[in-house]
């Protein structure tokens, strides 16, 4: 039997410390000018919350 992979999901907050791979992905045009770039978190090993406690909001625009 084949082993079941398990989701997570996570909250981030500003000022979080992410260890972890990040992956790009970056559309170029014909100039080679960056049109858009997307990032992504893969294999998250950990995180570290910080040290003060101050409260941000981190607000993703698209």
């Amino acid at each position: 039997m084949a082993k079941k992979l398990k989701s997570h999901e996570i909250a981030l907050r500003y000022g979080d410390k992410i260890a972890g791979t990040l992956i790009s992905k970056s559309v170029i045009d014909a100039d080679l000018n960056v049109v858009s770039t997307d990032y992504y978190l893969d294999d998250i090993l950990g995180i570290e919350a910080p040290k003060n406690t101050e409260q941000r909001n981190l607000e993703i625009k698209e």
